[in-house]
């Protein structure tokens, strides 16, 4: 509120600068008594709660509106082009819970389309997609046994069968996005579901995951026709858990999620696993960005320069 000039005065004579101090609305009170008995004479006291305050101007609304006006107008986008990175991270295939089999496949299938969707509206904003990204992440199909003991009672598709539906929904993705794009690379990483394991541990060679294994057999079939597929090319892993490519000139690392072992957060176990790869010179260490899977839910970090992606699951 507005300082008045009783008020000022009042400050004033308790020798406060009203420029500074002002008196809290309804804190005022005033006591008063004689200073003798029938006397004329009397005696004041003034109590009143302060604050620090500094009077300023009103701001001129209509002017400030007046000077927003002119970024209302519509610009036009920028002129370029983009990078892109699919993800297709923990379908678990064959799992039961939930919708099952038939809810996670109808999710899958409608992102195939909403993707393409994507790249158009990309391309209507002037931002064409020049180089698109699909990176398989893990724990693409669910398994039979050997992640935990109820697995092999749980699950709605055989082993083949996990196979083959995956294998089909990687070539009718990889077909309808290699369509719109001029460029495109497809890789995957390792993840647990995909081991060979005996008695829960998984016996044979890390490449030797079906995670990885399900690529193949779509990149052999879609090689035989470079007239269609030879802007398409492929990162699939040997026994390499961890895959680093240069995404539009920025280093990223892709892991299923599974080796960030220790106690935290699932970010916190990710990033102590991060600076491992650093220390110990690996290629993931030089990465600026970090993409995993396996925790089921999204997540973005910022750890200054450097960025960890979480992925949420399709089951």
């Amino acid at each position: 509120s507005v300082q008045n000039a009783d008020e000022r005065t009042l400050l004033e004579g308790w020798r406060l600068d009203p420029d500074v101090w002002r008196i809290i609305d309804g804190s005022l009170t005033v006591n008063r008594w004689q200073q003798h008995e029938n006397s004329d004479d009397w005696l004041y006291q003034y109590k009143a709660r302060l604050e620090k305050w500094v009077a300023t101007e009103r701001a001129d609304v209509t002017e400030l509106i007046a000077g927003l006006s002119k970024f209302r107008k519509k610009q036009p986008p920028v002129a370029g082009s983009t990078t892109a990175v699919f993800c297709l991270s923990d379908w678990q295939l064959g799992k039961a819970d939930g919708d099952g089999v038939d809810g996670t496949v109808a999710r899958i299938l409608d992102q195939i389309g909403m993707a393409e969707s994507l790249i158009d509206e990309w391309s209507k904003l002037a931002r064409p997609v020049d180089t698109l990204y699909v990176m398989g992440m893990g724990d693409l199909t669910e398994g039979c046994s050997g992640n935990y003991p109820s697995q092999a009672f749980t699950v709605e598709l055989n082993q083949r069968e996990q196979d083959r539906v995956t294998r089909r929904l990687l070539r009718d993705a990889i077909i309808a996005w290699s369509r719109k794009v001029p460029r495109m690379g497809v890789g995957c990483v390792p993840g647990n579901h995909g081991e060979n394991r005996q008695n829960g541990k998984a016996y044979t060679t890390p490449g030797d995951n079906r995670d990885v294994g399900v690529f193949e057999p779509v990149a052999e079939a879609l090689a035989q026709n470079d007239e269609a597929f030879g802007h398409v090319s492929w990162v699939i892993p040997k026994d390499e858990m961890t895959v680093t490519l240069d995404v539009g000139g920025r280093v990223t690392a892709f892991n299923h999620g599974h080796l960030t072992l220790g106690g935290g957060t699932p970010s916190a176990k990710a990033k102590r696993w991060w600076e491992g790869q650093t220390f110990g010179g690996q290629p993931a260490g030089d990465a600026l960005t970090l993409v995993t899977g396996h925790y089921h839910h999204f997540q973005v970090c910022d750890h200054g320069p450097r960025v960890h992606v979480q992925c949420p699951a399709n089951d």
